[in-house]
């Protein structure tokens, strides 16, 4: 459960540990927080480092206060949960991940997710996803920083596609990671977008046909592809300015 605190990240190491409470369960939605001298008591901290931690997480939607009655937990979306994973993985000792520690992770994932999504993608969800086909052909070799937030979209309404909340939950984490990952990529080699674009428009085709094992194979080569030009060894989970997502939410 909870346990004391390194005081070197005294406040931020607490609202970590307070979404993470909060994300699991620990604080289930709709029930009444523990008040500030018990959290204080609980984490080993001073009230008002309580205090300043309570009023993140209400800024960030994970409580909210009743005046006269007390602090309740909010139940938490996929946004909310998503940037507390983000958070927690930054807040790590180790701030960089190497470039096969994350294809592994996006493989597990994203294989599983298309397979569902061949047999539960709509109309609305294809349409999306060749309108995201479409920004990578307008840009590519023209608009990096745009080519790149279109085939990370696409990846992202995949995991939506599955109608399995749990799916956009894991990919959307990671984001911010594979957005730089994929910035730098597409960087490196220009030649390569077009056939970026080749392979996507293959794995729209099988989840157009419903073809699971078909699009889970198309996936599978584009991340082979995609990683043996990938020019880093090494991602840094401190992320400088990237490119924003097309269409984030789809």
């Amino acid at each position: 459960m909870s346990k004391p605190l390194e005081r070197t990240t005294l406040l931020d190491a607490l609202v970590i540990q307070l979404e993470q409470a909060i994300a699991t369960g620990e604080y289930a939605p709709d029930t009444k927080l523990p008040t500030e001298g018990q959290l204080a008591a609980e984490y080993e901290v001073s009230r008002p480092v309580v205090r300043e931690a309570l009023a993140h997480l209400r800024e960030r939607g994970y409580i909210e206060t009743v005046n006269g009655r007390g602090t309740f937990v909010r139940q938490p979306n996929i946004e909310t949960v998503s940037r507390s994973l983000l958070r927690h993985l930054q807040s790590q000792s180790r701030v960089e991940y190497s470039v096969d520690d994350l294809y592994e992770a996006r493989r597990t994932v994203e294989l599983e997710s298309t397979g569902l999504a061949a047999a539960r993608a709509t109309a609305s969800d294809l349409t999306l996803l060749e309108k995201h086909i479409e920004t990578m052909t307008a840009t590519a070799n023209v608009d990096l920083s745009a080519y790149t937030a279109a085939d990370v979209s696409f990846h992202l309404q995949i995991a939506e596609a599955t109608k399995n909340p749990l799916f956009s939950l894991l990919v959307t984490p990671l984001v911010d990671i594979i957005v730089h990952g994929m910035f730098e990529s597409v960087q490196s080699e220009h030649e390569g977008m077009l056939s970026g674009v080749a392979e996507h428009r293959r794995i729209l085709e099988k989840l157009r046909d419903g073809d699971a094992e078909g699009a889970q194979a198309e996936m599978a080569a584009h991340l082979a592809r995609s990683r043996a030009v990938h020019p880093q060894t090494v991602i840094s989970t401190q992320r400088p300015e990237t490119p924003a997502l097309d269409n984030p939410r789809a």
